[in-house]
């Protein structure tokens, strides 16, 4: 299996950790990121792992009605492989937007998360 196909089937498994119901999902981010995973938010701060985590776990995971990846590109760099797309999320009876660059490496044999860049799509956008 080619290096996009297996980045392209994680970032499934991270669309259905944000997707899943269930009130605890931060087992998947934690097997998938990189334990120094540098994470810009949409608001411009920078969170490390633990961050991600805590935003997976009760009280703060939230609980999505739809989380959709569109417009995906994936390309392999040779020691890493790069996505950017866009996620649409919906709560309750809000919904937005994210674009998303995540920087994917090999440790230790397994593909992980080395850096994240969330931004919001203006309302215009959608």
């Amino acid at each position: 299996m080619s290096a996009i196909e297996e980045v392209r089937q994680l970032e499934e498994r991270l669309r259905q950790g944000d997707s899943d119901p269930a009130p605890d999902t931060s087992a998947v981010f934690d097997e998938l990121l990189a334990d120094d995973v540098l994470f810009v938010q949409p608001e411009g701060n920078s969170v490390g792992k633990a961050g991600v985590l805590k935003g997976h776990q009760p009280p703060r995971k939230r609980t999505f009605a739809k989380v959709e990846n569109k417009e995906v590109e994936i390309r392999d760099l040779g020691s890493a492989v790069v996505v950017s797309c866009r996620t649409d999320y919906a709560i309750r009876d809000r919904a937005f937007s994210l674009r998303a660059l995540r920087v994917w490496k090999r440790e230790n044999g397994s593909w992980k998360v080395t850096v994240v860049a969330l931004m919001a799509v203006p309302k215009d956008e959608g």
